[in-house]
């Protein structure tokens, strides 16, 4: 829950800064405004108190977390399309993230 409300309050945030969402600002947003920047001014994540109080986790250890969660998020997805026998990176897909990537060059 509190992770959830952590990810809400800072693309409620970006979303102020930026008025029209598009590809490249939310390319921007993701690669920018990630947990390492927040946890760099010292903004500091409520999920990450939770853990800490929970599991003694340190701010490193809560990054890494943070990305080893997002990476089996992604691999999750994957699974999720090959049991449905869908191709995950469908054309669509791929010139989605060719724009995003040629977006954030």
């Amino acid at each position: 829950m509190f992770l959830e409300i952590d990810v809400y309050i800072r693309r409620l945030g970006v979303a102020f800064i930026h008025r029209h969402r598009s590809q490249k600002k939310e390319q921007k947003m993701r690669s920018k405004w990630n947990n390492q920047f927040f946890v760099k001014i010292k903004l500091i994540p409520s999920y990450w108190l939770y853990l800490n109080k929970a599991f003694g986790y340190t701010l490193e250890q809560y990054l890494e977390e943070m990305k080893n969660r997002g990476k089996r998020k992604y691999q999750q997805a994957i699974r999720r399309a090959k049991r449905k026998g869908e191709e995950y990176f469908t054309l669509h897909r791929l010139q989605k993230m060719q724009n995003a990537w040629n977006a954030s060059s």
